[in-house]
């Protein structure tokens, strides 16, 4: 067994460990937005770190964490361009209320920039982004009951793993209220025989393509600007309890780079990142208004409660 003073030196261990990894790495995060580079340089890749500040005993690390390099990136994309739509996939959509807020700001760019809603025109509409969310669906998320008769339910423990799916859809349905009124889609992945565990960010500058009928899609893989691969799924549990790490991509300007060169190196990878999301929406529906309405239980609201915190 190991003692309290033992656990501690593992601690700092891992704590100089970090440092060394992510410390140097993270010194370039001011100026790698600018997306300028030499021809050679796809992308800018950031690794990123999430630990709960009692892990180390309250002590902070000297670098900024995960939910802090996220947030700092999403903001500076609205910053320099507006047209910026996001698209986040969670497996369990338990969103902070500041990563809820901060996807929300891609769709009110009309408050955002004071403009007055009678001058405002369908074609312009089209050219402003929205947030897309992509979550499991009621039969592929992993508190789906699975195959087999359901026994019958009779005690308080039956009652409350009965009305855990439910609980979780109700997290889905309350997220959905900001998603859906700022103009985006919250989409819900079904898929017979597979469990939804697919989490990632991924951020487009406008594009032409954007106005064709599923605007969800990133059907031009040109104007993908960065996307984040990693463990997190941006709720209350990533950010406040578990460890998490990440790396965020910054694609650079494609502008100094010929086009042969942008088609073997480039594109390839944009191509692959814009693929892993629509290959996800293959198995989505769209969550209607209609399914929005939740008549949760006095059980299910307990749960729910409970989910916010550990989910």
């Amino acid at each position: 067994m190991f003692s309290t003073k033992d656990e501690e030196d593992r601690k700092r261990t891992l704590e100089q460990s970090l440092k060394q990894l992510f410390y140097e790495g993270n010194k370039i995060m001011d100026h790698v937005y600018d997306r300028t580079a030499p021809n050679n340089v796809v992308a800018h890749a950031i690794p990123t770190f999430q630990v709960s500040n009692r892990f180390f005993r309250g002590r902070s690390l000297p670098f900024p964490s995960d939910q802090e390099a996220t947030f700092s990136l999403i903001r500076t994309v609205v910053k320099i361009d507006p047209s910026a739509s996001i698209r986040l996939s969670s497996a369990y959509l338990n969103l902070t209320r500041s990563m809820l807020s901060l996807l929300t700001i891609f769709g009110n760019w009309k408050s955002l920039h004071h403009i007055p809603m009678d001058s405002i025109k369908r074609s312009d509409e089209e050219t402003f982004g929205v947030p897309y969310v992509l979550t499991a669906g009621l039969t592929s998320h992993g508190f789906a009951p699975k195959g087999g008769s359901r026994a019958q339910i009779t005690g308080i423990i039956e009652r409350v793993k009965a009305s855990v799916p439910e609980a979780f859809i109700t997290l889905v349905k309350d997220a959905a209220l900001s998603i859906t009124a700022s103009g985006g889609k919250v989409l819900m992945y079904e898929r017979p025989g597979w469990t939804f565990h697919a989490k990632g960010i991924w951020i487009t500058s406008h594009s032409n393509a954007d106005k064709c009928n599923n605007r969800e899609l990133i059907s031009d893989t040109s104007s993908l600007v960065s996307t984040i691969i990693g463990s997190s799924n941006y709720g209350a549990r990533s950010y406040e309890l578990d460890v998490e790490s990440n790396c965020i991509l910054i694609f650079s300007e494609s502008s100094g780079i010929n086009k042969e060169e942008m088609r073997q190196n480039g594109d390839s990878v944009r191509d692959f990142v814009a693929a892993e999301w629509n290959d996800l929406c293959k198995y989505c529906s769209e969550l209607k208004h209609s399914d929005r309405e939740s008549n949760s239980s006095n059980i299910q609201q307990v749960i729910v409660q409970f989910m916010k915190r550990f989910l």
